[in-house]
């Protein structure tokens, strides 16, 4: 049981149970006891769309009632596209789309938002224009070899077809640059 010195307290009680086949069951109770409780709970957002380099962004919510333990738990339905912490910031990892589930402690209410992470392009692009630019204003001044221009001109051309395609994933493009 934890106590915050109100007249209320809470616990999260785990039981394991394993049956004659050795099939193994566990389920959480979270019992609460207090005369302050919520009414209600909701994710403002409820779909959100992100690039896979954005910084970490808050989640906002609302809590209705007067709760005395107004405590959320949150869980990526994947943290190899978007990761979750304990307060409800998110941080995009890699394109794809996962849920976010927030779920509270006082009256289990339960809310979602649902998160789609896309590659950003947008510096593999600004050097890739860059080289291309480079490889114009010096190819007949024989300021650098053939081989060395040709090997330059295949990544440009790569990166140009990684950027039309708009299928890699931000690894790839940040291999690419």
């Amino acid at each position: 049981p934890k106590d915050r010195g109100n007249d209320g307290a809470w616990a999260v009680l785990t039981v394991t149970v394993t049956d004659q086949y050795d099939r193994t069951y566990t389920r959480t109770i979270t019992i609460v006891m207090s005369d302050n409780v919520m009414s209600g709970f909701d994710v403002t957002e409820s779909d959100i769309t992100l690039y896979a380099t954005d910084a970490p962004r808050q989640l906002t919510y609302n809590i209705s009632g007067n709760s005395e333990f107004p405590v959320i738990f949150w869980v990526s339905s994947d943290e190899n596209i978007v990761k979750v912490d304990q307060n409800g910031q998110i941080t995009p990892v890699e394109k794809g789309e996962a849920t976010i589930t927030a779920k509270t402690l006082d009256g289990g209410y339960t809310d979602t938002a649902h998160i789609t992470v896309l590659t950003d392009f947008s510096t593999l692009a600004q050097k890739q224009s860059e080289y291309y630019s480079l490889i114009e204003s010096v190819k007949d001044s024989y300021t650098y070899t053939q081989e060395t221009l040709d090997v330059l001109s295949q990544s440009v051309s790569d990166a140009k077809t990684m950027i039309d395609s708009g299928k890699a994933t931000q690894a790839e493009v940040n291999e690419m640059i």
